[in-house]
């Protein structure tokens, strides 16, 4: 979103796109709730979590969201910012494998998570197509 948002607006125009930018933190918020469930009805286990949770998952969850919604806000300000091509490609390579290196910790959190989320993995129902699908669902 950081790098669509600057190559939209370039320089201090950015500053215009703020307001949309996070509008979009509460249509992910919006969601969340509806995710779950359906994350309920993939694997039982997910459920009893979200119980045991209560409310705090979903904390955790908007205060991740907002993070990563700030993280790519500095982004688009950052590019914006850039006159000469050459660097704004560096700083997406450079940003492409921060990413790449968060996405590996995210698939393989360690140990205590694999412990706790192993069982819900177990009870899945479907392919992980299917799971996309009940997930995207309406």
């Amino acid at each position: 979103m950081g790098i669509a948002a600057a190559q939209t607006s370039t320089g201090n125009s950015i500053s215009d796109l703020r307001a949309d930018f996070d509008r979009i933190n509460d249509l992910i918020n919006t969601l969340l709730g509806d995710v779950q469930q359906k994350l309920g009805t993939i694997s039982w286990p997910m459920r009893f979590l979200d119980q045991i949770a209560g409310n705090t998952d979903s904390k955790i969850a908007n205060f991740s969201i907002v993070l990563a919604r700030e993280a790519a806000w500095k982004v688009a300000t950052d590019l914006a910012a850039m006159n000469n091509p050459m660097d704004q490609k560096i700083y997406i390579s450079n940003l492409d494998a921060n990413v790449a290196k968060l996405g590996t910790r995210i698939a393989n959190p360690g140990c205590w998570a694999n412990i706790v989320l192993k069982p819900a993995k177990w009870f899945e129902k479907g392919s992980v197509g299917e799971i996309v699908g009940v997930i995207c669902s309406k």
